[in-house]
């Protein structure tokens, strides 16, 4: 349990007394709702939103305001290269095919080669979705690869990597190396240090990622067993000039774990790796050529036989594109719809479990909150509420809960006849269960409808008085090895797979979220095809009440 001071909960306290205190008795209708916040079904406004955010972390659109090029001259803020038809164009990732058609446009003639590793199938979608300018034209000296299908590495993408290490490595100081970067990287620039295998990879990153692993441990693992990863591009490229453009789908934006770092210094070694595979219990049953390849540069490094790690300064890295774009772009769109916006977070992190029982207190707090601020008496334990929201948001990674701005946008929404949007970006772990088929956020978006159905089943709430709309999606539009970005609930959808003769929670403890909402008749699924960028995850939650107050 996590303690908060006394001194933090009497201002709590004092600050919804103050903000009750102002609030002016008012008669509200259905009418006075905005139209698109009282629709009966709000998942059309919650994916209009959704799409807003990618749009607005698309490659065109960051990359148009990142870098320009005058007078033969590359700028990149304060950064300078001349430019002399010496450009080569390397990228790897969900968003460097977008990347790339804007880099080539711009710098035309100057390129003279150039390989991106890009998802198998996103050219065809991007066509079929008229994304035309994130198209490379049949002219281009930028060679597309692609591979890794359904998010993981094959030989495609393998023979990419080497490819693009054979058009590095004799780069000389007159070269500029222009890397594209987005997430998803990893597995299209897989090259595993001889004699580890890409099954042999395969197996031991699979192994991480089923007991529950996070991003950051993965990319622990993968720099650490991998010949470009963990900066290991940028050194085959000295003494080439390297500007690395990247799109981050990282919480913190951490440079090192962005497709595992392949421009940036290796901050972890062979120990956190060894700790790591102990940590999660499968030392014994990894490949033996990661451990003896472990080991061997545990040993160098303790002989004190290993050189010095080679100067950076030959490299410029760029984040021209993150969640924070993204959210922003979703706050903005949410607004013009009418609801009063709170954005919580890019940093939601942590099992599903835990943060959909967030989502619930969080729900339950802001619907006891519109519904105080309406009838002009708030709960006597609304501010047991908000303690306890707080108390949960520490799990999830949000360590300072927004409890005074929740407090007054309700106010706001109440006195206007507004609904509530709350945003949140991230990426949360999942661990395998069984054999379904399924993503995070489709996961995730099931644990909160069954949240929501334990908040109905206990009369914590009741439906005929809100309106709710949950979403979770993932930007590049491919929630784990589905077709579904993610998954968009409202609280009675439970009853209606009960109705159906489906137990939601077989399909939860065999990981077939994707399957579960598939037998619904998949109308719940975010069906975006690769959207061509990827900024972690968007959490959406619409809060409207429905019921109409007459003045006291």
């Amino acid at each position: 349990m996590i303690a908060i001071p006394l001194k933090h909960h009497c201002s709590l306290l004092a600050s919804l007394q103050w903000v009750m205190s102002h609030t002016g008795r008012f008669r509200r209708s259905m009418s006075e709702f905005e139209e698109t916040a009282r629709t009966p079904d709000q998942r059309h406004l919650a994916e209009d939103i959704f799409l807003s955010c990618v749009k607005a972390v698309s490659p065109q659109t960051i990359l148009s305001k990142a870098f320009q090029v005058t007078n033969s001259t590359l700028v990149v803020g304060e950064w300078t290269k001349a430019l002399n038809h010496n450009v080569t164009v390397v990228g790897f990732g969900k968003a460097v095919l977008g990347m790339a058609a804007y880099v080539d446009a711009l710098l035309g003639d100057h390129i003279i080669r150039g390989i991106v590793s890009i998802p198998k199938g996103l050219p065809e979608v991007l066509l079929e979705n008229r994304c035309c300018e994130m198209l490379l034209k049949a002219t281009s000296r930028i060679e597309v690869r692609e591979g890794a299908k359904d998010n993981l590495p094959d030989e495609a993408s393998l023979a990419a990597a080497k490819s693009i290490h054979d058009i590095v490595e004799p780069l000389g100081e007159e070269d500029l190396l222009t890397v594209l970067i987005s997430g998803g990287g990893s597995s299209l620039l897989p090259s595993p240090a001889p004699p580890i295998t890409l099954s042999e990879k395969h197996h031991v990153t699979k192994l991480l990622a089923h007991r529950g692993a996070t991003i950051a441990d993965l990319n622990v693992l993968r720099r650490e067993i991998s010949c470009l990863k963990g900066g290991g591009l940028a050194q085959l490229a000295f003494p080439a000039q390297v500007l690395s453009l990247i799109i981050s789908d990282a919480i913190g934006d951490p440079l090192e774990v962005i497709a595992s770092g392949p421009t940036v210094p290796n901050p972890t070694g062979p120990t956190e790796c060894l700790d790591l595979l102990a940590k999660f219990g499968i030392s014994d049953l990894v490949p033996s050529s990661v451990i003896d390849h472990l080991q061997r540069k545990l040993a160098v490094e303790a002989g004190g036989h290993d050189s010095a790690p080679q100067s950076f300064a030959h490299v410029h890295n760029v984040i021209v594109g993150n969640n924070k774009v993204a959210l922003e772009a979703a706050e903005h769109r949410a607004t013009s719809f009418g609801y009063s916006v709170l954005v919580l977070s890019t940093g939601i992190m942590g099992d599903v479990h835990v943060v959909a029982r967030f989502y619930r207190k969080l729900t339950t707090a802001t619907c006891r909150l519109l519904a105080g601020f309406t009838s002009g008496s708030p709960p006597a334990d609304l501010v047991g509420t908000l303690q306890d929201v707080e108390m949960a948001a520490a799990t999830v990674g949000l360590r300072t809960f927004p409890s005074k701005r929740l407090i007054a946008l309700a106010q706001t929404a109440a006195a206007h006849g507004r609904g509530l949007c709350l945003l949140a970006g991230g990426e949360t772990t999942v661990e395998v269960r069984g054999l379904g088929k399924g993503g995070r956020n489709q996961e995730l978006a099931m644990r909160v409808a069954c949240e929501m159905d334990a908040c109905f089943g206990t009369n914590e709430l009741t439906l005929d008085d809100f309106n709710m709309t949950f979403l979770a999606a993932g930007t590049d539009g491919q929630d784990g090895p589905t077709e579904a970005a993610g998954a968009v609930i409202h609280p009675g959808i439970l009853g209606q797979a009960r109705a159906l003769g489906l137990d939601p929670f077989a399909f939860l403890n065999r990981s077939d979220s994707f399957g579960f909402f598939s037998a619904m008749g998949g109308k719940s699924l975010v069906l975006t095809g690769f959207t061509g960028t990827n900024v972690m995850d968007l959490h959406l939650l619409l809060v409207c009440p429905c019921s109409q107050v007459i003045e006291q």
